[in-house]
């Protein structure tokens, strides 16, 4: 063992008394030892490995970590271990750089609410190469760079680099100012919306105002994820959250990926293959939906504002908020479904439960009744 000012190296022991591989290091941090296996396997590259900690934790005591040091080693590599979209990782390392490069080095512990309006400002008007936007960016993305800067907080104060999470304060000041109203299309808004757009692009509108899957989850979506044997369903692997989701499928999206299964019967159903026509980048899909939709009055719409018209469907349809949730691949139970669609709630959303009820026990009582006269046929026989 090989002891230093700050901790120590060592080796470890099996219970039977022979060495276990490796060096292990030894620390004490002001509240409680530590202990983790050291990198490399000399005693040179251990020994590099507890300055490091020793440097960090200098770092964490003087509280002078700043959001480029906190976003690169912990935020960024804590989002790819739990799998997260790679799009996403590479969204939030982009918006996490921009706001490095407008407040700076200053340490996160330091950094005000104020500070953060001012930041987005300069976002909201200017590119990351300071010129002039030809529009501001929107509601919506606004929220997205607060929510990745409020990652980056969440995760400082767990480490203690910071006290608390400005971002709070700035995400309601946001919403006082800016409010999107969550778009709406009937039926026949929808299908005037398919009709209105490319063929190329037909598919991927039917499957996003069908299924309420992401642009990204559809540009990813394989003939390996589809079933179309029993009751059709389609399985998102590589979601935002990093967790995979099967998603049911009404019969106008299982016809949908029929016909375009059928169109390409070289493609066996196992193999992987993209679904949708991936000649298409996913800027032209957007541009292309938007230019239809403000083609028909719908300004402002969206290709992700189909998810919200799904989500407004199924609320219409009276299925339950948690329900829209799990098909959403949301992971709060249905608090935000309730929130952004609940208005869209069925007036007579009583009567429908009531009605379910009735007909749940009506069933439960007619299974119940065939059940015993099996039974006592097969008594009798």
């Amino acid at each position: 063992m090989s002891k230093s000012g700050f901790g120590s190296i060592i080796t470890r022991k099996r219970k039977n008394g022979t060495p276990m591989p490796g060096l292990y290091l030894r620390w004490y941090d002001g509240k409680k030892y530590h202990q983790r296996k050291a990198d490399g396997t000399t005693r040179k590259h251990a020994a590099a490995h507890l300055g490091r900690i020793q440097a960090e934790l200098e770092q964490v005591r003087a509280g002078d970590l700043d959001i480029a040091t906190v976003a690169d080693r912990y935020l960024l590599p804590a989002m790819e271990s739990k799998g997260q979209a790679e799009l996403h990782v590479e969204d939030v390392s982009r918006q996490l750089e921009r706001f490095a490069g407008i407040i700076g080095t200053k340490p996160m512990r330091a950094i005000t609410a104020d500070e953060i309006m001012t930041a987005m400002q300069a976002i909201r008007r200017t590119d990351a190469e300071g010129k002039t936007r030809k529009r501001e960016i929107s509601a919506w993305t606004e929220r997205h760079y607060v929510n990745a800067l409020s990652g980056c907080f969440k995760i400082a104060i767990r480490k203690g680099f910071a006290d608390f999470n400005p971002c709070s304060v700035v995400r309601s000041e946001l919403s006082k100012l800016t409010k999107k109203v969550v778009p709406y299309l009937d039926e026949m808004q929808q299908a005037r919306l398919r009709r209105a757009c490319r063929r190329d692009v037909r598919p991927w509108l039917t499957m996003a105002l069908e299924t309420g899957m992401r642009l990204g989850e559809l540009e990813r979506l394989e003939w390996y994820d589809v079933r179309l044997e029993g009751r059709p369903t389609v399985t998102a692997r590589k979601t935002k959250n990093g967790e995979p989701r099967t998603i049911p499928l009404t019969s106008r999206a299982a016809d949908l990926l029929g016909k375009m299964h059928r169109a390409r019967s070289a493609v066996p159903m196992d193999e992987p293959d993209l679904v949708l026509p991936h000649h298409l980048q996913r800027r032209s899909v957007t541009r292309l939906v938007k230019s239809a939709a403000a083609s028909l009055g719908h300004k402002g719409f969206t290709f992700h504002d189909c998810r919200h018209v799904c989500a407004s469907a199924l609320m219409r349809a009276g299925v339950p908020a948690p329900t829209i949730a799990t098909i959403l691949g949301h992971r709060d139970n249905g608090q935000l479904v309730f929130a952004t669609y609940g208005h869209h709630q069925p007036s007579n959303a009583a009567e429908m439960g009531m009605e379910r009820l009735q007909s749940h026990r009506a069933e439960t009582r007619l299974d119940a009744a065939r059940r015993a006269e099996a039974r006592r046929v097969a008594e009798t026989g």
